[in-house]
């Protein structure tokens, strides 16, 4: 149980990130941490949805990085605090 909390904590440090990175305030090697994270983290848990999703946000993130980025910044911060919400409760 401890783990799932502490995964809630770098999502909810991933989904700030992302915004950090929308408006470019983020240092490039801190945006990539938490891009590498999200991928790695979609990659190992890889069948559910969620997994999916997760692998996607990170790389957009690392899209993002290169200044590439739209509406689906928000989409990924929803579905990431969603995810933090629910681990924190769950």
């Amino acid at each position: 149980m401890v783990i799932v909390k502490i995964m809630g904590a770098m999502d909810f440090l991933s989904a700030i990130a992302l915004i950090l990175l929308h408006y470019n305030v983020i240092h490039f090697q801190l945006g990539i941490i938490f891009a590498c994270y999200l991928i790695f983290k979609g990659i190992i848990f890889m069948g559910d949805f969620a997994s999916v999703v997760d692998l996607l946000c990170g790389v957009y993130m690392v899209l993002m990085l290169f200044h590439i980025h739209f509406f689906m910044t928000w989409v990924f911060f929803v579905w990431e605090m969603q995810k933090v919400v629910f681990s924190w409760l769950g």
